[in-house]
């Protein structure tokens, strides 16, 4: 249940006002040029590790993707500038995101991207930034937000760590990344080819509800509606991969999705990247009935490096099985504005870009 209920007369309407040359603005992801330059900033700002070796460097394609879900809008997306320079300072996007938890129907954001430039992380604006986006969200309705973090700060109802597997573990070692090699047992699964998703497409319509219904299964997962549905279960190049799975040659529903984020080397003089693959979305769990060879292969093929895997989705015997190995790495969920309590990592299906 709610912690606090929301009054729209104790909502300002105005936004918060600096005193100096810095001002908000809204991110259109409609404009080409907006996007190019939010790319930018989040390439030179965004995410590193504690040695300072990687950055996820998002393409452009992800981030119309991840941002432009259906009922998004631009008062959504969030940046901090200067007023003569149009310099970006900071950012901070959300979209509406509907989800079930313990049988409650919770209409919240999901909340992304939250960066600064390096040079004012020590200036206290964060809590600002949070503020006017809190309060552009409560304007609309929607008093709850959902994100994850790197490091505990205040209370979350899950926390699981990363697993790494090394796809091409000859690049990964040349790059001082990982010094370890994998090997791939022999499990026999066929695996479709990749499609795209058509509405009112028959097929499509079966996977929609035989999705649904294996959700129900969880404690905790995102509500797809058919819009959400078709908008997160394609095949978009470089960015998204979903495909069906066939076992002995017969025909069922199952659907494998996983999507793209490259991560870009900054200890290096030259500019060179690690393809990381990340693991989105399957009917069932890992452990049971999922062949990791046929997905190695099919990554393999698509030219990923590295795949990855929230320690939720699998057990822990399973993956150090198939030569997965333990990430320094922590996920942390949080539910903002949401009396929650900590729930066991079988019952969780939420996943995050």
């Amino acid at each position: 249940m709610r912690k606090q209920e929301i009054c729209l007369r104790n909502i300002s309407i105005r936004p918060f006002f600096f005193p100096f040359e810095v001002c908000f603005s809204d991110l259109d992801l409609k404009n080409v040029k907006r996007v190019h330059l939010f790319f930018r900033f989040l390439e030179k700002n965004y995410i590193e590790d504690n040695d300072c070796y990687f950055r996820f460097n998002y393409i452009h394609e992800f981030l119309t993707f991840a941002l432009m879900v259906p009922g998004w809008s631009s008062i959504f997306n969030l940046e901090m500038k200067f007023v003569r320079s149009k310099k970006i300072l900071g950012s901070i996007t959300s979209f509406p995101k509907l989800i079930i938890y313990n049988n409650y129907f919770i209409y919240s954001a999901e909340i992304n991207f939250l960066c600064f430039l390096k040079k004012i992380r020590n200036k206290r604006c964060v809590s600002s930034f949070i503020g006017e986006i809190t309060r552009r969200l409560n304007l609309n309705g929607i008093s709850q937000a959902m994100f994850t973090t790197a490091i505990c700060f205040s209370k979350s109802f899950l926390t699981r760590r990363f697993y790494h597997y090394s796809i091409n573990p000859q690049k990964l070692f040349n790059l001082e990344f990982t010094p370890i090699l994998n090997f791939i047992p022999n499990i026999k699964l066929i695996f479709g080819k990749f499609e795209k998703c058509v509405y009112y497409d028959l097929k499509t319509i079966k996977w929609y509800i035989s999705t649904r219904k294996h959700l129900l299964k969880f404690a905790i997962y995102n509500y797809f509606d058919v819009k959400n549905f078709f908008h997160f279960f394609r095949t978009i190049p470089g960015v998204l991969y979903t495909f069906p799975l066939k076992k002995n040659k017969k025909k069922n529903l199952k659907v494998i999705s996983f999507f793209s984020i490259p991560e870009k080397i900054i200890a290096k003089t030259k500019k060179k990247f690690i393809f990381s693959s990340y693991w989105y979305f399957s009917f069932f769990k890992i452990s049971l009935k999922l062949s990791y060879q046929k997905l190695i292969e099919n990554t393999l093929k698509l030219g990923f490096d590295l795949f990855n895997i929230v320690e939720s989705f699998s057990d822990k015997k399973n993956l150090f099985r198939w030569n997965f190995k333990k990430g320094t790495g922590r996920l942390q969920f949080h539910i903002f504005n949401w009396k929650n309590y900590k729930i066991p990592a079988k019952n969780n299906s939420l996943t995050f870009f």
